[in-house]
């Protein structure tokens, strides 16, 4: 009988390996052929239920996996709700700390800058696609490990999944009391060196809406899940498995980080966070698996239905949902496309970017204080200019010279919400008297932000420029 159930899992295990080689080569090869993918839900669901079909253990993952899975839609709904405190109520998030952290840790330089220098040479290559498939399988094998523990031992699955659940929560928590931007916000913002959002560019060639999916919370940096998983798996078979485990749960581990760093997803600040995160569950799983075993067999161990255990799932998935549609910030995102606040403006741009006045202007557009917003549109129009000549890389020159051309938008929206109250003549007469005080460029956008929100016709538009 002992050698049956031995045989059993090493059947289990011999099959979820070679779904997963299966799985993966197929990734590879079409990473190579230049049909990258983003490696959705559903494809690791195909996955697991073949695994099941083979093993022929469904209820018994039911019972030990439902309330996980569970767990892992809170998660994620969590995080969607730490953005949208931030996108709603204008709340303050962090930048300048970990960056400051990462800069006294590397000489002045961030992690992301000493690599891209290194290893980019100014174009998407195989190594890049590489990163981005290590990058995205950060979403699907901590789920491929606990299989395989499931198969080899229940009680160290329950362990597993006792001390992932901690890692997460302390996550989520960390998301909602200290709200933290990664380094391709600070680059956006003109904190850091403009580089390359490496991911951003593998997943636009093939869809412009696949980055949505690593978006949820583009303020949850720190700490670093993406590090805090496969530090956990790693410290899991330090103490459980044996040595082959052990080197590749690390090389693992080490690659993922290579890859969020260089492509700069997160700061090595975010993963030593993560690695603290991933110990602080490692080291509670003895105090945390006796719970997770007593909720996991409420139904007791011979059972035909786990009915109870699938209730309490089902109800933490229903709340998750339903905690998900209220806290929905797309809609706050796109009344605030860069989800500022003035907090984070005074305090995390303010005398460390150039595009402080440029930031102000916008949000004062947003709440609708149309004399500031005029007034810092100008300050950021004058600010770049005089810092353009200063500016040697070609990509951060066209990145101002978009602002600029931003900001003057900022400007012209302004003035003609401003000035226009409904009342078409009183507006034509404003914008006639008011001509001489704008440049000839910025008249014409005032014309085009005019006619664009059908203020005026095009009669009104030839009376004007004759």
């Amino acid at each position: 009988m002992k050698n049956f159930f031995i045989d059993e899992r090493e059947k289990g295990k011999f099959v979820l390996i070679l779904l997963i080689i299966l799985f993966y080569a197929f990734f590879i090869y079409e990473t190579a052929i230049g049909n990258l993918h983003f490696i959705s839900k559903p494809e690791v669901y195909i996955v697991v239920i073949l695994f099941l079909f083979v093993v022929k253990k469904t209820r018994e993952f039911i019972r030990d996996w439902v309330l996980f899975i569970a767990i892992l839609y809170l998660f994620d709904a969590l995080r969607g709700f730490a953005f949208f405190t931030i996108v709603k109520y204008h709340r303050r998030y962090f930048m300048m700390y970990v960056l400051k952290l990462e800069r006294l840790i590397f000489g002045g330089k961030t992690l992301t800058e000493i690599l891209q220098h290194i290893f980019w040479h100014g174009k998407i290559t195989f190594f890049e696609k590489f990163l981005t498939s290590i990058h995205a399988s950060h979403f699907f094998i901590f789920i491929v490990v606990g299989l395989f523990i499931w198969i080899d031992n229940r009680e160290k699955f329950y362990k597993y999944i006792s001390g992932l659940t901690v890692v997460m929560f302390l996550g989520a928590l960390g998301y909602i009391l200290i709200p933290t931007a990664p380094p391709w916000v600070a680059a956006e913002k003109c904190v850091m060196p403009l580089f390359e959002r490496i991911i951003t560019h593998v997943y636009k060639d093939i869809s412009p809406t696949l980055l949505s999916v690593f978006d949820t919370n583009p303020v949850a940096a720190m700490p670093s899940i993406h590090a805090a998983f496969p530090f956990f798996i790693f410290l899991f078979t330090l103490k459980y498995y044996r040595l082959r485990y052990k080197i590749i749960s690390f090389v693992y581990f080490l690659s993922l980080v290579f890859a969020i760093t260089y492509c700069g997803e997160h700061y090595f600040v975010d993963v030593i966070g993560g690695c603290i995160v991933a110990s602080i569950g490692f080291l509670l799983i003895p105090l945390i698996t006796p719970y997770v075993e007593k909720i996991t067999k409420i139904d007791g161990k011979d059972f035909k239905l786990p009915s109870k255990i699938i209730l309490i799932s089902l109800i933490i998935i229903f709340f998750s949902s339903f905690l998900g549609k209220i806290t929905n910030a797309s809609e706050y995102f796109n009344n605030n496309p860069d989800y500022l606040s003035l907090s984070f403006i005074n305090n995390e741009l303010e005398g460390n970017s150039i595009l402080a006045p440029y930031y102000k202007a916008e949000y004062y557009l947003m709440t609708k204080s149309y004399d500031k917003a005029i007034f810092y549109s100008k300050i950021a129009i004058s600010t770049i200019l005089k810092k353009m000549p200063q500016i040697v890389n070609k990509d951060e020159k066209i990145y101002l010279i978009e602002k600029i051309t931003d900001a003057k938008i900022i400007f012209a929206r302004a003035y003609v919400l401003k000035n226009y109250n409904g009342n078409k003549k009183k507006f034509l007469e404003t914008l006639t008297k008011d001509k001489k005080k704008f440049t000839t460029e910025m008249f014409y956008i005032i014309l085009k932000e005019s006619y664009a929100r059908k203020y005026i016709g095009k009669k009104d538009l030839k009376e004007i420029l004759h």
